[in-house]
């Protein structure tokens, strides 16, 4: 799946017309749609983001991540993982103006929500008897903190990248400006 869209991603990038320079300010009745993968936890994420005056949008996030102790765990004898999904709303505030930006094809911005991750496998504690962790699921308010950056390729598509509290610390992918 992670080979499939990459190379999805790798076709759009490299089949975009790269000299329409895109309208990077984001404005009221545009939308977004940000579809990528985290960088740190292995997963997926999306979000939609609709224009609701100049600068500023709001839209919903979504994501989902395995989280594992991996080869260094296994390693020392820790092997366990869960399953995490992040859901809620997030509004943005795109700083092209404020950083009086020439180049219309980066756009920065800082986005920020609030929602829900629900944990399932979680492992809570340590058995010391029976040598197992026990699990359960487990969910919990979120706060998103996420500033991030969109470059255009064409008038519609564009890479993006993000790095913050919830999902995976650091995301990228391909976005589409509707």
């Amino acid at each position: 799946m992670k080979k499939i869209f990459l190379l999805a991603a790798l076709s759009l990038i490299l089949g975009a017309n790269h000299c329409v320079l895109a309208q990077a300010v984001f404005d009221k009745g545009d939308k977004a749609i940000n579809l990528g993968i985290g960088l740190f936890a292995l997963g997926a994420n999306a979000s939609v983001e609709f224009g609701m005056q100049k600068n500023i949008g709001i839209g919903a996030y979504f994501g989902y991540e395995r989280i594992s102790t991996g080869l260094i765990g296994a390693a020392v004898g820790v092997n366990f993982g869960y399953n995490k999904l992040n859901l809620g709303v997030r509004g943005a505030y795109h700083l092209g103006e404020v950083l009086n930006m020439k180049d219309e094809k980066f756009d920065f911005y800082v986005a920020g929500g609030v929602g829900v991750s629900i944990d399932n496998g979680y492992a809570d504690a340590y058995n010391v008897f029976t040598n197992e962790f026990n699990y359960r699921t487990r969910v919990r308010p979120q706060i998103l903190i996420r500033p991030g950056v969109r470059y255009y390729f064409s008038e519609k598509t564009a890479g993006w990248a993000e790095i913050g509290t919830g999902g995976s610390w650091l995301q990228g992918g391909i976005a589409f400006k509707f």
